[in-house]
């Protein structure tokens, strides 16, 4: 499986005001945070998939 995120995309989420409160910036995508869930994982263990994760930059572009 393999994942490639882009960051400096135009049309990108961006990260939460500081004042935001907790409640507020869990409501809001997470630019630059992922997880896999435990079951998630135990599911691509258990299928011996491997995970490839590229990022790449556009900001300079």
């Amino acid at each position: 499986m393999q994942v490639v995120r882009y960051f400096g995309d135009t049309d990108g989420a961006e990260a939460a005001p500081d004042d935001a409160t907790w409640e507020q910036a869990h409501k809001r995508p997470r630019p630059l945070g992922w997880h896999l869930s435990q079951p998630v994982l135990q599911f691509l263990a258990s299928t011996r998939t491997e995970l490839d994760v590229d990022e790449y930059d556009l900001g300079d572009v």
